[in-house]
């Protein structure tokens, strides 16, 4: 129970901190436009040049193919989670005592060469909130949305809009993707190890969903209710993007599960 309280005040302090930190900007003035007759400033430092190309493999008998098959078991091994049969079992078992439904994927991405996971879940319901559309998750992840909704997500909604959240729209889970980074390596996402989840909105019982959206496009209690969420998942997820962080997380929260080293966490 204290555990519970703490998350709910953190995250209400965020919520109001957010608060005080943008109404001092609302009107403060611009500065005057720039003079039409003064010179065009010169640019500092050459533009960025793109990555040069790779090089060829070394050994002309291996297939490029087989390179890039070799890099990215590489990488799969860098980035996939441990997995521990009986952590899993004990996970489910926590999961389902809080309101956890779903069933059994064992294992996901079984077509994946590179990706999925040993064993997941395709999960239903979190806490009692509906998931639309239902994800295929790994069981730690599931259990952190379970956690976050019962200790954050309700409460924030009660707190700031006085009802009770339904549903919640996930726009994306398992996704077996990787890019090349800028040194040509490749990367994968936790997507790919179905160790994510992307969550679009909250939906309610009496009145319209919240969208995830950035703070400027609208103000008050829905603002506040967001920044709550987003403040109190820190909590759970040792991942946390959303609009603040960057335009590819516009318009949703990213969690994940990512194991670093010394327990670093990203919340952002």
């Amino acid at each position: 129970m204290i555990g519970r309280v703490t998350v709910f005040l953190a995250a209400a302090l965020f919520a109001s901190a957010l608060a005080a930190q943008e109404s001092p900007w609302a009107n403060a003035p611009l500065p005057p436009p720039r003079p039409a007759n003064l010179a065009p400033v010169d640019p500092v430092g050459d533009p960025p040049q793109p990555p040069p190309p790779r090089p060829a493999a070394a050994d002309d008998a291996i297939a490029a193919s087989d390179v890039i098959d070799e890099e990215l078991a590489s990488a799969s091994a860098r980035r996939r989670p441990e997995f521990d049969r009986n952590a899993a079992l004990a996970c489910e078992q926590a999961l389902r005592a809080i309101g956890g439904r779903f069933d059994i994927v064992e294992p996901i991405g079984k077509d994946d060469a590179h990706c999925g996971a040993p064993r997941g879940l395709r999960l239903s319901e979190a806490a009692g909130v509906r998931l639309e559309p239902a994800i295929e998750t790994r069981c730690p992840v599931a259990l952190a949305l379970a956690k976050w909704t019962r200790d954050v997500v309700k409460p924030m909604a009660r707190l700031y809009l006085d009802d009770e959240p339904v549903a919640m729209m996930t726009v994306g889970d398992y996704d077996c993707r990787w890019t090349r980074g800028g040194q040509g390596s490749p990367s994968f996402s936790q997507h790919a190890f179905a160790n994510a989840v992307d969550i679009g909105g909250v939906s309610f019982a009496g009145r319209a969903p919240v969208a995830i959206a950035p703070p400027p496009a609208r103000a008050g209690r829905e603002n506040l209710f967001q920044a709550a969420i987003r403040g109190g998942a820190c909590v759970y997820f040792t991942t946390v993007l959303g609009p603040m962080t960057n335009a590819a997380h516009v318009d949703h929260f990213h969690f994940d599960m990512a194991e670093r080293g010394g327990g670093f966490r990203m919340c952002q």
